[in-house]
C-alpha cells in the first residue's frame, strides 16, 4: 500500500489550484469580448427604446364636463366656447359609458352630438387625430356656469397608437435618417413590435436568424384611434 505524505497533498492540492486557476482565467478571457458587447448593448438598448416610446408619445387632453339638469335644446348639437380650456386641434368625445359620441372640434370651439341629452361628457384632445367621428347638425351655443360645468382638465402624455403607425412609415421610408434621429450608433440596426389589446400588429424590421438579437418589452398604457386608453406592449430590439 503507497502511503502518500502530507507533504505530497499539499503539493497534489496547490497543482490542482494551479489548474483550475488557469482553466478560469482561459474561459474569461474567450469570454470577456462577449460580456463587453452584451454590456454595450443593453446600454445602447436602453437609450434605444427611451427614445423610441418618446418618439411615439404627445399629450392628451381630458376635460370633463357636466351639463345643466334643466338645460334642453331644440337643435340636435350643442357647442362650447373651449378657447380657455387649452385643449390641442383634434378632438373626440365620450359619454360616461366611455361610448364615442359624433363631435367636430378645435382649440376654441367644441360641437357634440345632442340627440340623445348626454349629461356627463369626457372631452378628449390632442395634437394627433382620431378616428372621425362628425356631427352634421346646427347647434346651440351654451354658456359656463349657466349650462354646464368643468369637472377637471387633466393633461398627459401617453404613447399613441397613431405615433406608432407614423414611426412604422418614417422606417420603411427613411430608416437611416430615423436611427440617427434615435441616437443609434452606426453599425447598429434596430426593429420593433406594437401588441395592441386585442393582440393585433405592428411590426418593422426583420430580425436577422444569423445574429444575436437583443430586446427589451415594455406594457404599456397607450391611445388608440378612437380615443380609448388601453394596455398593450412595445417590444424594442437592436443587433
Amino acid at each position: 500500500m503507497r502511503i502518500v505524505g502530507k507533504r505530497g497533498s499539499h503539493i497534489d492540492m496547490m497543482i490542482a489550484f494551479s489548474l483550475f486557476m488557469l482553466l478560469f482565467i482561459t474561459v474569461m478571457i474567450f469570454l470577456q469580448p462577449n460580456l463587453k458587447e452584451k454590456g454595450e448593448k443593453e446600454n445602447v438598448l436602453g437609450i434605444l427604446n427611451q427614445n423610441v416610446i418618446k418618439n411615439i408619445s404627445s399629450n392628451l387632453t381630458l376635460v370633463l364636463v357636466k351639463i345643466d339638469e334643466a338645460y334642453s335644446s331644440v337643435e340636435n348639437c350643442i357647442e362650447f366656447d373651449s378657447s380657455s380650456w387649452g385643449i390641442e386641434e383634434n378632438v373626440a368625445v365620450n359619454g360616461i359609458d366611455n361610448q364615442r359620441i359624433n363631435s367636430n372640434g378645435t382649440s376654441s370651439l367644441v360641437q357634440v352630438d345632442w340627440v340623445d341629452s348626454p349629461r356627463f361628457l369626457k372631452i378628449y384632445s390632442s395634437s394627433e387625430s382620431f378616428e372621425e367621428s362628425p356631427v352634421y347638425s346646427t347647434c346651440a351655443s351654451i354658456t359656463e356656469g349657466s349650462n354646464y360645468s368643468i369637472g377637471s382638465i387633466r393633461t398627459q402624455e401617453y404613447p399613441f397608437e397613431q405615433g406608432i403607425e407614423k414611426l412604422k412609415t418614417y422606417y420603411d421610408g427613411e430608416y437611416e435618417d430615423l436611427k440617427d434621429n434615435l441616437g443609434l450608433p452606426i453599425g447598429e440596426e434596430f426593429g420593433f413590435i406594437f401588441i395592441n389589446n386585442e393582440n393585433g400588429r405592428i411590426t418593422a424590421g426583420n430580425r436577422p436568424s444569423s445574429e444575436s438579437v437583443y430586446s427589451q418589452e415594455n406594457k404599456i398604457i397607450y391611445v388608440n384611434n378612437k380615443s380609448e386608453i388601453l394596455l398593450g406592449r412595445l417590444i424594442v430590439e437592436i443587433w
